[in-house]
């Protein structure tokens, strides 16, 4: 490759990345869910341990976390991503099998314990 061709690209690039315009560059806001309406959302964390859980009902593109009074809190992967329950990130969909989850909820036991108080 030449020396101008080299220059030349990197000139390209430097140009493309100053002329994007500062509308581009809109800081996240994260989305709060009286923003949807029309979602229901019928996982219960009443019976389930301190945790994160995929929600089959919305092919775990869904997940939730359950707090230790019961409460749950829930949250939205990306788009194309779905929550994978083993690894309680959210993946690719193609990673895993979202029916699977159930499964895999045992593990939020095992991570989230508490030493009991010491005396």
């Amino acid at each position: 490759m030449s020396k101008g061709f080299a220059l030349a690209a990197f000139a390209c690039i430097v140009a493309v990345t100053y002329s994007v315009p500062a509308s581009l560059h809109v800081p996240h806001r994260a989305k709060r869910w009286e923003e949807f309406p029309n979602v229901t959302l019928n996982f219960d964390c009443s019976d389930k341990p301190l945790g994160f859980y995929a929600d089959t009902e919305f092919e775990c593109m869904l997940f939730h976390m359950c707090d230790e009074e019961g409460r749950r809190i829930p949250h939205m992967c990306g788009n194309g991503t779905a929550f994978n329950q083993e690894f309680r990130i959210c993946d690719f969909i193609y990673n895993f099998d979202c029916n699977e989850a159930p499964k895999w909820f045992y593990l939020n036991e095992l991570t989230y314990v508490t030493d009991p108080p010491k005396n």
